[in-house]
Parts: C-alpha cells; sequence; structure tokens
C-alpha cells in the first residue's frame, strides 16, 4: 500500500507491510519517504528489567561488529517507555544514506540477539531508522564531520548566560565545539553538551 503525505513542504512516499514472525513476533516495514524510514518489530522476552542505559550499552556492544562488518554506522539507541508501551529505537547511517534493506537486516540481527539474551523482560517495540536529516551529534567526531553545518546544540548548564544555541558549526577543537551564532562566535565545552542535533528546519 503506497500512501502519498506531506511532511514539512515535503512529498513522501510511505510503503506499508506486516508480517508475522514465530508466535510472538510481528514487524512493520515503512518507508517514510525522504527523511527517514524504519523497520519495527515487537516481541515479548523474559528475564529481569534492567536500566535503560544499561541495555543501550549492551545493544551498542552487541551491534558495533555487525554494523562495521556492514560499513553502517550506529548514531543513536533509545530506551523510553511512552504512554503504556516501551520503544527500543536503534539510529543507523552510512555514506549515501542507509536503505530499507539496512534496517531489515539489522532489526533481524538484532531481534535474535535479544532474544538469546534474554535482556528484556517485557513487551517492547524495536525500531531501526535512519536518523533523518536533523540528525543528532552524539559523538566528538560527529562534529568534526559536520563542520560548515547549520546546528541546534543545548547544554547542561548555562554558557555566557543561555543553554539553547542555534548557528553554524565552525570546528570542533580542543574538546570545544565552537559555533557562528547571530551574536558571534562561542566555545562550547564538549562535556556540558546535553544534546545537539542538524538544523534544517525552522
Amino acid at each position: 500500500m503506497l500512501k502519498k503525505v506531506a511532511e514539512k513542504g515535503t512529498v513522501c512516499y510511505n510503503s506499508l507491510s506486516v508480517w508475522r514472525i514465530g508466535r510472538f513476533r510481528e514487524g512493520v516495514k515503512e518507508w517514510v519517504g525522504a527523511h527517514s524510514f524504519k523497520f519495527v518489530s515487537s516481541f515479548c522476552l523474559g528475564g529481569y528489567l534492567l536500566k535503560a542505559s544499561h541495555i543501550c550499552e549492551t545493544v551498542a556492544k552487541v551491534l558495533q561488529p555487525f554494523l562495521q562488518d556492514h560499513e553502517l554506522e550506529l548514531v543513536d539507541i533509545e530506551y523510553k517507555k511512552e504512554g503504556r508501551k516501551w520503544f527500543l529505537r536503534v539510529f543507523i547511517d552510512k555514506p549515501g544514506g542507509v536503505q530499507i534493506s539496512d534496517c531489515e537486516v539489522v532489526s533481524e540481527f538484532l531481534s535474535l540477539r535479544l532474544d538469546a539474551l534474554d535482556l528484556i523482560p517485557h513487551h517492547y517495540i524495536l525500531e531501526v531508522s535512519s536518523p533523518g536529516v536533523e540528525r543528532p551529534l552524539k559523538k566528538p567526531q560527529d562534529f568534526v564531520r559536520f563542520k560548515g553545518s547549520r546546528v541546534f546544540v543545548k547544554t547542561f548548564a548555562p554558557v555566557e548566560g543561555q543553554k539553547q544555541f542555534e548557528g553554524t558549526l565552525v570546528d570542533f577543537i580542543d574538546n570545544q565545539v565552537v559555533l557562528e551564532t547571530e551574536t558571534g562566535k562561542i566555545n562550547l565545552p564538549y562535556e556540558l553538551v546535553a544534546q545537539a542535533r542538524l538544523k534544517v528546519f525552522s
């Protein structure tokens, strides 16, 4: 089924298909056009509840060798509860952009590994997707890679009286994020960066 939708002035095409694997697992593939796409699967697992940070760290360790073999980059991992549902979200990227087949392969691999590890004790939804055009900047090398791009940065503590900044990413040097903002150049200590992402939409 193809569905034509408008998102922030861009026309996208969504393709949706559903299938079942085994007794507990079902998957949904979504194509959400030019910005991002995801392969979604949900299933039930037994075990003990672990902290979100530990789950994310474990998932990262499991995924890294597999992603490297497939020339994919791990951008971010989220594990959170929204309403009554738990979500494990994995964001991947690669030069030239992620394809739906990349998301599907990673999701199937991770699903099988998490089944074997018995990591999460309750029903949850696994989403593997591209980060979209406003991808987060998580690692020092991200700030180096995207020099010259427009970014949004939020800090844990005020820097020169404010905690939110928008401007051009000039450099990343001496563990400092250097931005050119409307009021001039500012250096943000990397350890104070709470959130950073590319800024495309106003």
